[in-house]
């Protein structure tokens, strides 16, 4: 007779009822590996508390009654454990002695021969195989047990990888960046300081028209404070004033001695007039810009005016 146990019975039952491990997942919400270890008979893999609730729930799912079960199960072992446990009969055989090879010198009336009995096969219970699968320890949830740690050791190593690229990345970008902006920075300081220097150069900007003893001066880019200097240089002296400046209106006689006559006009003029005795050997600067004087012809008084702007 074929030995059928319990796994067997259920999964029997299961495929006659045309239903899958998914199915009876649904029905009786018990984990997939949990029904597979039962139809392996490997009920070590389930814990204890759930065995007599996972049992009863997977009968009734394919129309099975455990407590049936239970019995039919446990009718077949009887037979095999009552033969396991009979027994063994040591039987004893007595010959008796021929007297023909018999000798004077042997007084055997009797020779006994024992036979030993041979030794029975031995045969397991049903129960003892039960709890020798029951002790054999399964290897499958461990091994799943580490391909998943494996997994999620894998997936936290690639995203901690990713990233540390990509701050890398945007390190190198910020520092480029910085780099760019201290370049601009820079070249911006050393356009601003040069800008004094190229400013204070072309700070006041006079264009001179008219000819004869009379010229007009236009000052632009002057500052509030317009100085006017006089030289004399090459003639012996001249006389020459500035009208609206601090030197007053009066004027002033320019020798070799004293051949120089520097002033500023007064805060908010707008127009000034230099008088000059002696035009030849005579230079006039505003705010250190030389007044073009070859358009004066006049070898008498000539008269510049200035439009401050």
């Amino acid at each position: 007779m074929s030995e059928i146990n319990m796994g067997d019975l259920l999964r029997e039952a299961r495929v006659q009822k045309k239903l899958s491990l998914e199915d009876i997942e649904k029905q009786t919400k018990i984990p997939q590996h949990y029904l597979l270890a039962m139809e392996l008979d490997q009920f070590n893999i389930l814990p204890q508390e759930k065995l007599d609730p996972y049992l009863k729930d997977y009968t009734a799912a394919v129309g099975l009654n455990l407590a049936d079960l239970m019995t039919s199960m446990t009718s077949q072992q009887e037979p095999e454990e009552k033969l396991n446990t009979q027994e063994e009969k040591i039987d004893t055989v007595i010959l008796p002695k021929t007297h023909e090879f018999e000798t004077p010198e042997k007084d055997e009336s009797i020779k006994t021969l024992e036979i030993s009995p041979s030794p029975s096969p031995i045969t397991s219970t049903r129960s003892s195989r039960y709890r020798t699968k029951e002790s054999r320890p399964s290897y499958l949830p461990i091994i799943s047990l580490c391909f998943a740690t494996l997994a999620i050791l894998s997936f936290v190593f690639y995203t901690v990888w990713q990233q540390t690229k990509q701050s890398n990345q945007t390190k190198t970008s910020d520092y480029s960046v910085v780099s760019s902006t201290s370049s601009q920075v820079s070249e911006e300081s050393s356009s601003t300081s040069e800008t004094p220097t190229s400013s204070s150069e072309n700070q006041t900007t006079l264009t001179t028209t008219g000819s004869g003893d009379s010229l007009s001066v236009n000052v632009e880019n002057a500052n509030n404070d317009v100085e006017i200097s006089i030289s004399l240089a090459g003639a012996e002296s001249s006389w020459v004033s500035v009208t609206n400046s601090e030197a007053g209106d009066g004027g002033t006689l320019l020798t070799s001695n004293d051949n120089n006559l520097t002033t500023k006009l007064l805060s908010g003029t707008t127009s000034s007039v230099i008088t000059l005795g002696v035009t030849a050997g005579v230079t006039v600067t505003v705010n250190g810009q030389a007044v073009d004087l070859s358009n004066l012809a006049s070898t008498s008084v000539s008269y510049i005016t200035l439009n401050i702007k």
